[in-house]
């Protein structure tokens, strides 16, 4: 199974294994107001990369001062330095998916077709550690343990697991996730030391040692990428509920606030925390947007190149805004001024 953000449809599905508990404090803040972005404020840099049809995915900062991403249609991970240089390293499969750094400085990537958890290392050194339960692997972070986390889906339809890998590459299963309403789409670490997966209108906990708790959120919800906002909440796009869609603000007890964007159908993706600020891609708005999290103003920033389908994003060690575009194959730069 292959993450393609692009098509909203996917985020719809249901996988029915168990219950939940069920959460559905909900806020809805006024639409925001158009932003009228001042270009005078921002510039783009955009770099091609060399495979077509690549479809550039996942990126990160690595330990080497250059950034990493994944290419969700060709068997390869990319980096790319700070003045636009790219290298592509074959790792096989079908495509990679997500990618993040290890505790030991490595690349860690979920890949498709065979599924599989590679490790490569910022020389190209590749390790691969194939995961044969597993019918299709999504969102992969780095844990409070020195363990490495990913979401992994069984079958199609199926139930829907999280899976903990250690540096040395001994594999531990939990779950299934107890909720008739997940779909896995996100996963990352709270300020609480415990992990928190989204997907569909769920909200599931899992601890270090395993334990997950799920909460369905209610109807009208479908989240994706998650992070953790400075503001002690997590942070998620919203691309289910009736237009217009939403970057909602989640508490750990599961009360939702949506903050909707002024168009109707922006296709809200990769979520990424700067000092107070939460960016976000826009699939099929063609832009980067941003929300405060105190003041929750608004701006954004249309990407140059038409129809570029920004995906996920990074703040790179210049202390720019790093972000794959995976229908324009590119590797697209946001510098604030």
């Amino acid at each position: 199974m292959r993450s393609s953000f692009i098509n909203a449809s996917l985020i719809a599905a249901s996988i029915f294994i168990g219950s939940c508990s069920s959460h559905s404090a909900v806020q809805s803040l006024p639409v925001l107001p158009p932003a009228k972005p001042d270009t005078a404020t921002f510039q783009f840099l955009e770099y091609d990369v060399p495979t077509p049809n690549a479809d550039p995915l996942s990126i990160v900062a690595g330990p080497d001062g250059a950034l990493w991403f994944t290419e969700g249609f060709a068997p390869n991970v990319g980096r790319i330095d700070v003045n636009g240089n790219i290298t592509e390293y074959p790792v096989g499969g079908v495509g990679e998916l997500f990618i993040a750094v290890g505790p030991d400085k490595n690349l860690w990537f979920t890949e498709d077709n065979p599924n599989a958890v590679g490790r490569l290392t910022t020389t190209g050194t590749l390790t691969t550690f194939r995961i044969y339960h597993s019918k299709g692997l999504e969102d992969i972070v780095r844990g409070p343990d020195r363990r490495m986390w990913f979401e992994s889906v069984a079958q199609d339809n199926g139930p829907t697991y999280i899976d903990a890998i250690g540096i040395r590459g001994h594999k531990t299963q939990y779950g299934p996730v107890g909720s008739s309403c997940y779909f896995p789409l996100g996963i990352t670490v709270g300020t609480d030391g415990n992990l928190w997966a989204v997907g569909g209108r769920c909200l599931s906990k899992i601890t270090p040692a395993g334990q997950i708790t799920s909460m369905d959120l209610g109807p009208g919800i479908g989240l994706n990428i998650v992070t953790q906002g400075k503001d002690g909440n997590l942070w998620a796009g919203d691309n289910l509920s009736p237009p217009p869609e939403s970057i909602d603000q989640i508490t750990y007890g599961g009360v939702v606030t949506h903050h909707y964007l002024p168009n109707d159908t922006p296709n809200v993706y990769g979520v990424l925390q700067i000092g107070s600020k939460i960016y976000f891609t826009e699939v099929d708005g063609n832009k980067i947007g941003s929300i405060d999290e105190s003041t929750f103003a608004f701006k954004e920033y249309p990407i140059p190149t038409p129809n570029a389908g920004p995906g996920t994003l990074t703040r790179g060690p210049d202390g720019n805004i790093w972000f794959t575009e995976t229908r324009g194959d590119k590797i697209g730069v946001l510098i604030l001024r």
